[in-house]
Formats: structure tokens, sequence, C-alpha cells
């Protein structure tokens, strides 16, 4: 059974290792293929279609696929590029990438605290770790990838911003989504006292952030369980829940519904909340 989203290759590069590096977005393929990547230093040139010369620079995130007229190449032979990458291919990842490329633009400005750019970086950790065993687990890592890239692109469009320390905040919700969380956690990302964090982020967001921290989990799920094939008890580690039992539990409360129940009647899909710069 073909899956929505594969993982196809991952790697951390540097251009000075490759003095000719360039990538070819025409060059023939063995399959249509997302790319994802990341400069973390130095500097790229993209040129995509007839736009020339695009600057790659540190903290630009690019999503293209292949095949496609681009290319992309260091922006000098001796000057040092350093990016992470994800290949993925699949109708949903493939999809995600071409909608958002289109809607936001081949490159963008994100925070290498964002969460794309943590998923990235757990995909890299779980490859070298050898622990991408199973098709099911890749194509849940490649789908989480797109979705925390589609949320922090939608963090870049017009609308409320919020103060530095609310973001801060939620930055390390979103990066640390499968680990335990608790409010006292966001408040130190904050730089706050818990007390008036709590306040605080009540006053701007409009919820207390026990409630921003479970509602954000349970939406997160509530998608991967209609748009991945991953298993409940991956969804359930990968969401930050204390045991499948614990994460079915609070699922019924708020949607009245099992986790394997919902994927049974393909009810409409829920995005994550949306939180805008």
């Amino acid at each position: 059974m073909p899956l929505p989203a594969m993982l196809l290759s991952c790697g951390h590069s540097k251009s000075s290792q490759y003095p000719n590096y360039m990538c070819d977005g025409q060059h023939t393929a063995f399959m249509p293929f997302a790319v994802w990547q990341y400069t973390l230093a130095g500097e790229g040139v993209l040129d995509f279609e007839d736009r020339k010369g695009i600057p790659l620079s540190s903290g630009t995130l690019m999503l293209l696929t292949a095949p496609h007229r681009y290319r992309y190449y260091p922006a000098s032979r001796s000057g040092e590029w350093d990016f992470l990458f994800v290949c993925m291919n699949g109708d949903a990842a493939l999809g995600f990438c071409r909608e958002l490329a289109s809607f936001y633009g081949p490159v963008n400005r994100v925070s290498e605290r964002s969460s794309s750019v943590a998923s990235a970086r757990r995909i890299l950790s779980e490859a070298h770790r050898r622990k991408i065993n199973s098709r099911w687990t890749a194509s849940m890592l490649a789908y989480e990838l797109m979705m925390n890239t589609a949320r922090d692109l939608s963090a870049c469009a017009p609308g409320r911003s919020y103060p530095s320390f609310i973001k801060k905040a939620i930055e390390h919700c979103t990066s640390h989504a499968d680990q335990p969380l608790s409010v006292g956690d966001l408040a130190k990302a904050s730089g706050f006292s818990q007390y008036h964090f709590v306040r605080q982020f009540k006053r701007n967001v409009g919820i207390p952030p026990s409630e921003y921290i479970r509602e954000f989990r349970l939406s997160r799920a509530r998608h991967l369980l209609q748009m991945s094939t991953a298993r409940v008890k991956e969804i359930s580690d990968i969401c930050g829940f204390a045991s499948p039992a614990h994460f079915s539990r609070t699922f019924r409360t708020k949607f009245g519904i099992s986790p394997g129940r919902i994927r049974k009647t393909g009810g409409r899909p829920m995005a994550p909340p949306e939180i805008h710069e």
C-alpha cells in the first residue's frame, strides 16, 4: 500500500566537501520527490524558473519539488554553505510542498528554533541512530515535517503580533512536542516567572498555557491520525503523552471518540491551532 509521505534521504551537508556541488531540478529522477533544505551558515544560490540569484543565507528554508526548472549551488566555490536537507516522496508530501512553495514562494526565513527545523533534526538523529526501522515510522516523520513546515510558514503570514516572550514559549512548545511539557517549562523558556507568565499568556493568547499545551497536542494527534498511517502508540509518543492509555482517555474526553475510531470514521482533518507572528 503506498503511503502519503515517505522519507527518501536526509543529511547535514557542507559545500566545502563538494567544491563543484550543484543540484539541477530537471535532472532525470527515478521518481518525483520533494526537497526540504535549511541553511545553517554560509550562503547558497537558487535559480528558480525565471528568477535568478535568489540568496540562500543563514536562516532560510527552501522548498522544492523535482522535476522542475531550478538549480541551486554554493554562492562561491571557496565559500562555506552549511545546510540540513530532507528528501521525501508520496502524494501528501509532494502536494504539501507544491502548495506551500506556490503560496509562500520557494524560499522563506524560518527560525532555527522553529518546529520544522526541530523535526528535521529529529529525522537526522533517528536516522543516525538507525531508529527509523519501519515504513510507518518513516511516513509519520515525513508527514510531521511537512505539517510543522506549514505551521511555521503560516506564522510568518500577516496576523496578530504576540510579545517576544510569548513567541519564545510557543516555539519551545512546538519544538519539544514529543517530550513531557509543563507550564513551568514554557515560563522558563519565556524568561518570566511562572506567575507572571501564566497571567500574560492568558491575556495575550486567550487561554491558559496548560490548556494551550493540551489543545496543541490533541489537535496535532488528531491530524496525524487522519492524515498518516502511524500506529496509535507512535502518535501518542510523538505528541508527548505519558502513555497510550492516557492519550486515549484525553482524546476521548476532548472529541467524544477514541483515536482508533476516528481513523475508521474518516472525520474531517483538523489542523493544529495557528499562531501568527
